[in-house]
């Protein structure tokens, strides 16, 4: 084997553990989510962490904060904001993680129309 052909098949094995870590980023974010309200809003789901409620929101956290991780050790976390769609998927976790309750308590109301 010379040297050319081993410095392809080098960069191509590179080249696809980022491809399969952006695969990966891109589950952990988007299955927050889901965990993340069923967490909120009471309703039993099974997650990493079991069925009750609160471990669900565990989970989710869990999932965010690993996949902003694995993109630092991928990308480095500087290139987030050129980054469209993480940035997009990463915005709506946060978003949901910060005012979750906040909307989920506008819309419950006590019984009246909130609109």
């Amino acid at each position: 084997m010379n040297v050319r052909t081993f410095l392809f098949c080098t960069f191509k094995v590179i080249y696809l553990i980022h491809m399969f870590l952006d695969f990966i980023i891109g589950f952990l974010l988007m299955n927050s989510l889901p965990h993340f309200v069923l967490g909120i809003t009471k309703t039993r789901f099974l997650g990493m962490f079991g069925y009750k409620p609160a471990a669900n929101v565990w989970y989710a956290l869990v999932q965010f904060v690993l996949a902003m991780v694995l993109f630092h050790i991928n990308h480095g976390i500087e290139t987030i904001l050129k980054n469209g769609i993480v940035l997009g998927a990463a915005s709506t976790c946060l978003l949901f993680l910060i005012f979750g309750k906040a909307i989920l308590k506008f819309y419950r109301g006590n019984g009246k129309n909130n609109l």
